[in-house]
């Protein structure tokens, strides 16, 4: 089982499964998991077989990529092992493609797509496998780990999770640790190679000597991987750090994050253009861009889609679930130009009916009918449903079966938005109640909208309040507060409720097109009633938003009735300071965890950093116990056994330095070894002859004196080798000695034993 190395091949298939991680991000179900799996560990095995049996690395390769290829192509196409075999390849392969170009993530895992995720990810663990283990080269494993892992999350369309990026450091490092100590000499310093020695791992790649390479591909990969999670969303992909809807500029694309926070004060003023639209509908509903169901105590994340369907231009959309169809309605239709949405992002009516993007490859989810494509369109057209003024639910009854988050109430705020929903709407029908507390939130008397949020309060125990019900208290707050608020206060009645993110319609010019900019990004509540489906309504105030939906307008003489409408000639109207004409502040909700991401991402590195700090500090220190320990051992006896313990000394110091310990043979055998492997001139030449001359005095003279002490001549020549080595290597035998990692392992040998 030496031969086979074990615990290197576990450890290089687990990184493998690790760097593939975020596919889970991708695609819907684990379908592809478990065959990768599977497939991962037969090439494992392959290779300790390979390596037990004293194959050739070469042949154990090859060995390796036969079966598991031959597995995979049996697995999937048994019914096609004849001529038909090319032909069954290449509709697998027309799956694969037409499933990662036609589905925005996550995608459905097809059998095209799970047989060649797990194909490719195999080949990778072969190569890593080959490289770490055979080749006993873990550091220059790093770089197809990264290959995969780059390509993975690069394509997550998001900001991905510290912790991803954070457990694949990790694998490597745990890589490097369990390398055979030639390995990690290899990694750690120069080495200096016998000519013509048998099993010499470099002679694998073709007799190069790889270490420095291996050490900076190798911490370059770990770099890398710590850092991707938060350099993903800050490159030019445009996603948001500082607001839902953000650019650099006119030129610029623009996206939307997953992760919206309720801390964040908005401070972003961009006027950059999002897109222009027509209709002939007098008053346009906002832009939808996507959904959010899951609120977990400070922000909302939108669920993932269970299922993405393939649009068809012009063609009706299906609908799944309670996404019906509204009772009455009257279709529109609207024309996008000057898109800069960047994919897959879309913005559309809530109620999109069917829609038409050129030749653009699109797909859209059935559940809320919000489309998404695979590249930037810079114009399409959309067919939705507008609900009119009498739009009313077809039942004052709500099966509230199969809504799931949609029902769920923020524990932390309950009490507050019971006692709001007490005072704003303490009767009524459903439908009656939603739009008093519509009413009780757009009535300045009682909320004021603004961008900058009040400190956050304490309650009796002081304790921070949490997002919800520091805007319930200060009753200061934008659109996100607003929404997210109604949205509890819904749930907390039975009525399903969920969170619309995209932008308003912006302001009309002079030639009838409506100019929609960044900051007129926007958020809203989207309930659910019989008859109607899944509708907005809106609780920001009029200074933002204009008038509330005609279906859930407020009752003549309440203080809404009076609100400004769009103008079509100056934009909104009678605005106050919150306008987005008079203040360019007035965008939107921040749509990224900017801050709190990369505080979390800080931390584990912060958390990472102290550990190997503590076994940079902790391995010398046992690497000194130990030679302390030797030196006790052998101080015991007599003269001859003071001399060895100090020559075992020298050995294992020099060994931390790099150089191969020589077989336990004569002191002149052992001289002519390190005479071949030391490059420390005729002064350190010198010293190891009278190092080696008192050690073979006292070992054949029948009177070993004290006078017989080989410290100084070791002192000399160690201070040469160090002197000769890079200072990559006397970093690493000083805070990563062998000698330390090797009383570890006696330390848990001898627990195990016991």
């Amino acid at each position: 089982m030496t031969r086979a190395r074990p615990a290197q091949t576990f450890l290089a298939a687990l990184a493998t499964m690790i760097a593939a991680w975020p596919i889970t991000t991708l695609f819907v179900g684990n379908a592809w998991i478990d065959e990768t799996l599977g497939l991962v560990t037969l090439a494992a095995l392959l290779g300790m077989a390979g390596r037990a049996l004293d194959l050739p690395p070469m042949l154990t390769l090859s060995v390796q990529l036969i079966g598991v290829t031959a597995v995979t192509v049996v697995t999937h196409l048994h019914d096609h092992l004849d001529t038909s075999l090319p032909s069954a390849l290449r509709a697998l392969g027309a799956d694969a493609h037409h499933t990662v170009t036609a589905y925005a993530a996550p995608a459905p895992s097809t059998v095209g797509v799970v047989f060649f995720i797990g194909l490719i990810i195999a080949i990778i663990a072969i190569t890593v496998d080959f490289l770490a283990v055979s080749a006993r080269s873990p550091g220059l494993a790093g770089v197809p780990l990264l290959v995969e892992f780059v390509i993975s999350a690069a394509n997550s369309g998001g900001s991905l999770h510290p912790r991803y990026s954070f457990a694949l450091g990790l694998a490597w490092l745990a890589m490097l640790y369990a390398a055979s100590e030639r390995s990690a000499r290899d990694w750690s310093g120069l080495r200096a190679r016998i000519p013509g020695r048998p099993n010499n791992p470099t002679a694998l790649l073709g007799g190069h000597d790889f270490g420095p390479f291996t050490r900076t591909a190798g911490v370059g990969a770990l770099i890398a991987a710590l850092v991707i999670a938060a350099s993903l969303p800050a490159a030019s992909q445009k996603f948001m750090a500082n607001g839902l809807a953000r650019g650099n500029g006119p030129a610029t694309t623009v996206g939307f994050s997953t992760d919206l926070d309720l801390h964040n004060n908005l401070v972003d003023r961009d006027h950059s253009p999002v897109l222009t639209l027509r209709t002939a509908d007098l008053n346009p509903p906002p832009l939808r861009a996507l959904v959010a169901d899951d609120y977990t105590g400070d922000h909302w994340v939108p669920a993932r889609p269970s299922y993405l369907l393939r649009g068809v231009n012009g063609a009706p959309l299906q609908r799944y679930g309670q996404n019906t169809v509204p009772i009455t309605s009257s279709p529109y239709t609207m024309v996008i130009t000057q898109n800069t949405m960047r994919p897959p992002y879309v913005v559309a009516p809530t109620q999109v009916a069917s829609a038409n993007f050129g030749g653009a490859t699109w797909s859209y989810d059935p559940d809320t009918t919000q489309p998404s494509t695979t590249r930037l369109e810079d114009s399409y057209t959309v067919r939705y449903l507008s609900q009119p003024a009498s739009a009313r639910p077809s039942s004052q009854t709500i099966d509230t079966t199969g809504f799931g988050p949609d029902l769920v109430v923020d524990q932390a705020s309950q009490s507050r938005i019971e006692a709001l929903v007490h005072t704003a709407a303490p009767s009524g029908t459903p439908f009656q109640r939603v739009i008093a507390i519509q009413d009780y939130f757009r009535d300045g008397d009682n909320f004021n909208y603004s961008l900058t949020l009040d400190p956050t309060r304490k309650d009796s125990a002081g304790r921070p309040l949490d997002p919800i019900s520091n805007f319930l208290v200060t009753r200061r707050g934008y659109c996100m507060q607003f929404a997210t608020a109604m949205v509890m206060a819904a749930r907390s009645i039975g009525v399903p409720a969920r969170l619309g993110v995209g932008f308003l319609p912006g302001t009309v010019d002079s030639s009838g097109s409506y100019q929609v900019h960044q900051s007129d990004a926007h958020a809203w509540p989207e309930l659910y009633f019989p008859g109607m489906g899944w509708t907005r309504f809106e609780p920001t105030p009029a200074a933002r938003t204009g008038l509330a939906p005609p279906y859930a307008s407020p009752t003549i003489g309440s203080p809404e009735s009076a609100a400004p409408r769009r103008s079509a000639s100056g934009g909104r109207t009678a605005r106050g300071s919150n306008s987005v004409t008079s203040a360019p502040g007035t965008t939107t909700p921040t749509a990224s965890r900017s801050v709190n991401l990369h505080l979390v991402w800080l931390l584990w590195v912060f958390a990472a950093l102290l550990v190997l700090a503590a076994a940079f500090a902790v391995l010398p220190l046992l690497a000194r116990w130990s030679r302390r320990r030797l030196q006790v051992g052998h101080g015991a006896a007599d003269d001859a056994a003071r001399v060895q313990a100090q020559w075992d000394d020298l050995v294992s110091r020099m060994e931390d330095l790099g150089i191969d310990p020589a077989p336990q043979v004569s002191p002149r055998s052992q001289e002519a070894h390190y005479r071949l492997h030391l490059v420390v001139g005729r002064e350190g030449q010198e010293s190891l002859h009278r190092a080696v001359d008192v050690l073979e005095r006292v070992r054949y003279s029948p009177r070993p004196g004290p006078g017989d002490d080989l410290s100084a001549p070791a002192d000399d020549l160690l201070m040469r080798i160090r002197r000769s080595r890079s200072f990559r290597t006397r970093v690493v035998a000083t805070l990563f000695p062998r000698s330390g990692r090797r009383a570890v392992r006696s330390l848990f040998s001898r627990r195990t034993r016991r």
